[in-house]
């Protein structure tokens, strides 16, 4: 800036082309791009020490020699990472390690405790007994079971008596039973049907609504394996009438957590 108020000096003063030529000797162009002309180029040399020092900051005066480059330039580190888009929408690093896309298959268990069918040894430990029941029987039927005998003893049972739900627990000498009320479940329509124990409070679900609960305190040690659609009160000295189930009975489930 300081040669330019010397040209304008100088011909103001009246001064000759060749004093003005003179006075712009040391002017250079910068090309509108940013770029220093090839010849200006400054190389580093191969060898000699090198200096690491920051580089000063650009004059204020001289911001226009700096240009950004456009938006669109492309960027040599983009390159460098490979992209896909999932099933989501979901733009990912391809190389980036994401157990979710894992194809192989799969170790996930359903949650809750597998149907192990027995009871056995479990004290007064929790329980849980659900199935699906659809029936038209009237009377005393026999659903599913873990007994031996028409009597007291070491077991449970569960019955429908007149449409209504019938469960007992009973260890020789804590014997208890549960009848639901309400809804009854022989109008040959599927229900779902869910007994548990759980700190020694029994609760009997039908259709997800509570229909009976109370307290069974029975300790229950080895029992006879489970049994369904039959009962040991259908015949014997103690036959109460029950009789054999008939309808279906599907998805039972009996478990100890």
């Amino acid at each position: 800036m300081r040669r330019l108020w010397c040209i304008a000096g100088v011909l103001a003063a009246g001064g000759s082309a060749c004093e003005v030529v003179a006075g712009i000797r040391d002017l250079r162009f910068v090309p509108p791009d940013g770029l220093a002309p090839p010849g200006d180029a400054q190389t580093t040399p191969e060898s000699g020490p090198r200096d690491d020092s920051p580089a000063p900051a650009p004059d204020s005066d001289d911001t226009d020699a700096f240009q950004t480059l456009p938006d669109d330039t492309p960027s040599m580190e983009s390159d460098a990472v490979a992209e896909f888009t999932d099933s989501s929408g979901t733009q990912r690093d391809a190389n980036a390690q994401d157990a979710s896309f894992d194809s192989g298959p799969s170790d996930a268990r359903p949650e809750g405790p597998a149907c192990a069918g027995d009871l056995s040894n479990i004290g007064v430990g929790d329980f849980r007994i659900s199935f699906t029941l659809t029936t038209l029987q009237l009377g005393i039927v026999a659903v599913v079971n873990q007994r031996t005998a028409c009597g007291h003893g070491m077991f449970w049972d569960i019955r429908l008596f007149s449409g209504a739900l019938k469960i007992e627990t009973d260890d020789g000498a804590q014997y208890t039973q549960f009848t639901t009320a309400g809804s009854l479940v022989n109008d040959g329509l599927p229900h779902n049907v869910l007994v548990r124990r759980k700190v020694q409070l029994l609760t009997v679900q039908i259709d997800g609504v509570t229909a009976a609960m109370g307290a069974s305190p029975a300790s229950f040690a080895r029992l006879s394996p489970a049994v369904s659609g039959m009962d040991p009160c259908q015949s014997g000295p103690l036959n109460d009438g029950t009789v054999a189930f008939k309808g279906t009975l599907t998805d039972l489930c009996i478990s100890a957590p």
